[in-house]
């Protein structure tokens, strides 16, 4: 089986570094999943029991939130998801995200959490 990602491994070219390729692939899938996923999840009140765990998912809600009509903020956040290629550039994109929703009014706010009581 070929991840999505692209990545693609062969008996030979893992023979010679003496690595089972199988092992190989998973780790990519890992490596590929763990790059995008956001630093912590975030929960929505659009969803509040299915919280938003990775860039495309934070990508997919400002979509279908705007609708089609994305302004700058949003398209600044869009634009951060796109370039995270690093964990930094994850990060940044994650509380890009995050700092979005709340001023969207999508943040759920757990109770013990809400400093405005």
């Amino acid at each position: 089986m070929i991840p999505k990602s692209g990545y693609r491994f062969s008996e030979r070219s893992c023979s010679k570094k003496r690595l089972r390729p199988e092992l190989l692939r998973d780790a990519a899938v890992e490596a590929a999943m763990a790059e995008k996923a956001l630093d912590q999840p975030v929960h929505l009140k659009l969803h509040p029991d299915e919280p938003v765990r990775s860039l495309d998912a934070a990508a997919k809600v400002i979509h279908r939130h705007t609708a089609g009509r994305v302004d700058e903020k949003a398209q600044a956040v869009l634009r951060a998801i796109a370039d995270a290629s690093s964990p930094r550039g994850v990060a940044a994109a994650s509380g890009a995200f995050r700092r979005w929703a709340r001023d969207e009014g999508l943040l759920l706010v757990p109770p013990e959490d809400d400093a405005s009581r």
